[in-house]
């Protein structure tokens, strides 16, 4: 391979920026070529390949505003709240589970939930879990609309 030494570091140092797919796009390079470049790469000693196939992966499917979002703890969607880091330590974890609240639901029982909430504070749970509907959404299941007090997610989501 007749590739000089600077020109070797300059394709690995682009890949690992930024990833196969734009180095084979700017360097007019095949992947396979590319994988030629990588060996000889570490062969020689060259560059910073180092780098774990499956962090390139996550790279090249997000956006660099994605990734910051995501190093910081963040959620991907803007205006999103930023995820909880939950720290256990200890031998064993208490779990809450509640499950279809139906937030926005005409039946849907505002003190039955905070009442959850309080027995789980009080049983020292440490993390809590839902499943099951969270809000109830709009079916359109034949009389569903009589039964809701808030119309579509977005207002069902700002309750209670």
């Amino acid at each position: 391979m007749g590739i000089s030494k600077e020109k070797l570091q300059e394709v690995i140092s682009y890949y690992v920026h930024n990833g196969e797919k734009d180095t084979c796009q700017a360097f007019g390079i095949t992947e396979e070529t590319l994988g030629r470049y990588r060996r000889k790469a570490r062969e020689k000693g060259v560059g910073c390949d180092d780098m774990n196939k499956t962090m390139r992966d996550i790279i090249e499917m997000y956006s660099e505003d994605e990734l910051r979002a995501i190093a910081r703890g963040g959620r991907i969607m803007p205006g999103a709240t930023k995820v909880p880091v939950v720290e256990f330590s200890g031998k064993h974890i208490k779990v809450g589970h509640i499950t279809d609240t139906h937030i926005g639901s005409s039946f849907f029982n505002k003190s039955r939930l905070f009442q959850a909430f309080e027995e789980f504070r009080k049983e020292g749970v440490d993390f809590i879990t839902h499943s099951g509907d969270v809000t109830e959404g709009m079916s359109g299941r034949p009389g569903h609309i009589y039964e809701l007090d808030q119309l579509g997610y977005a207002q069902q989501s700002r309750r209670p």
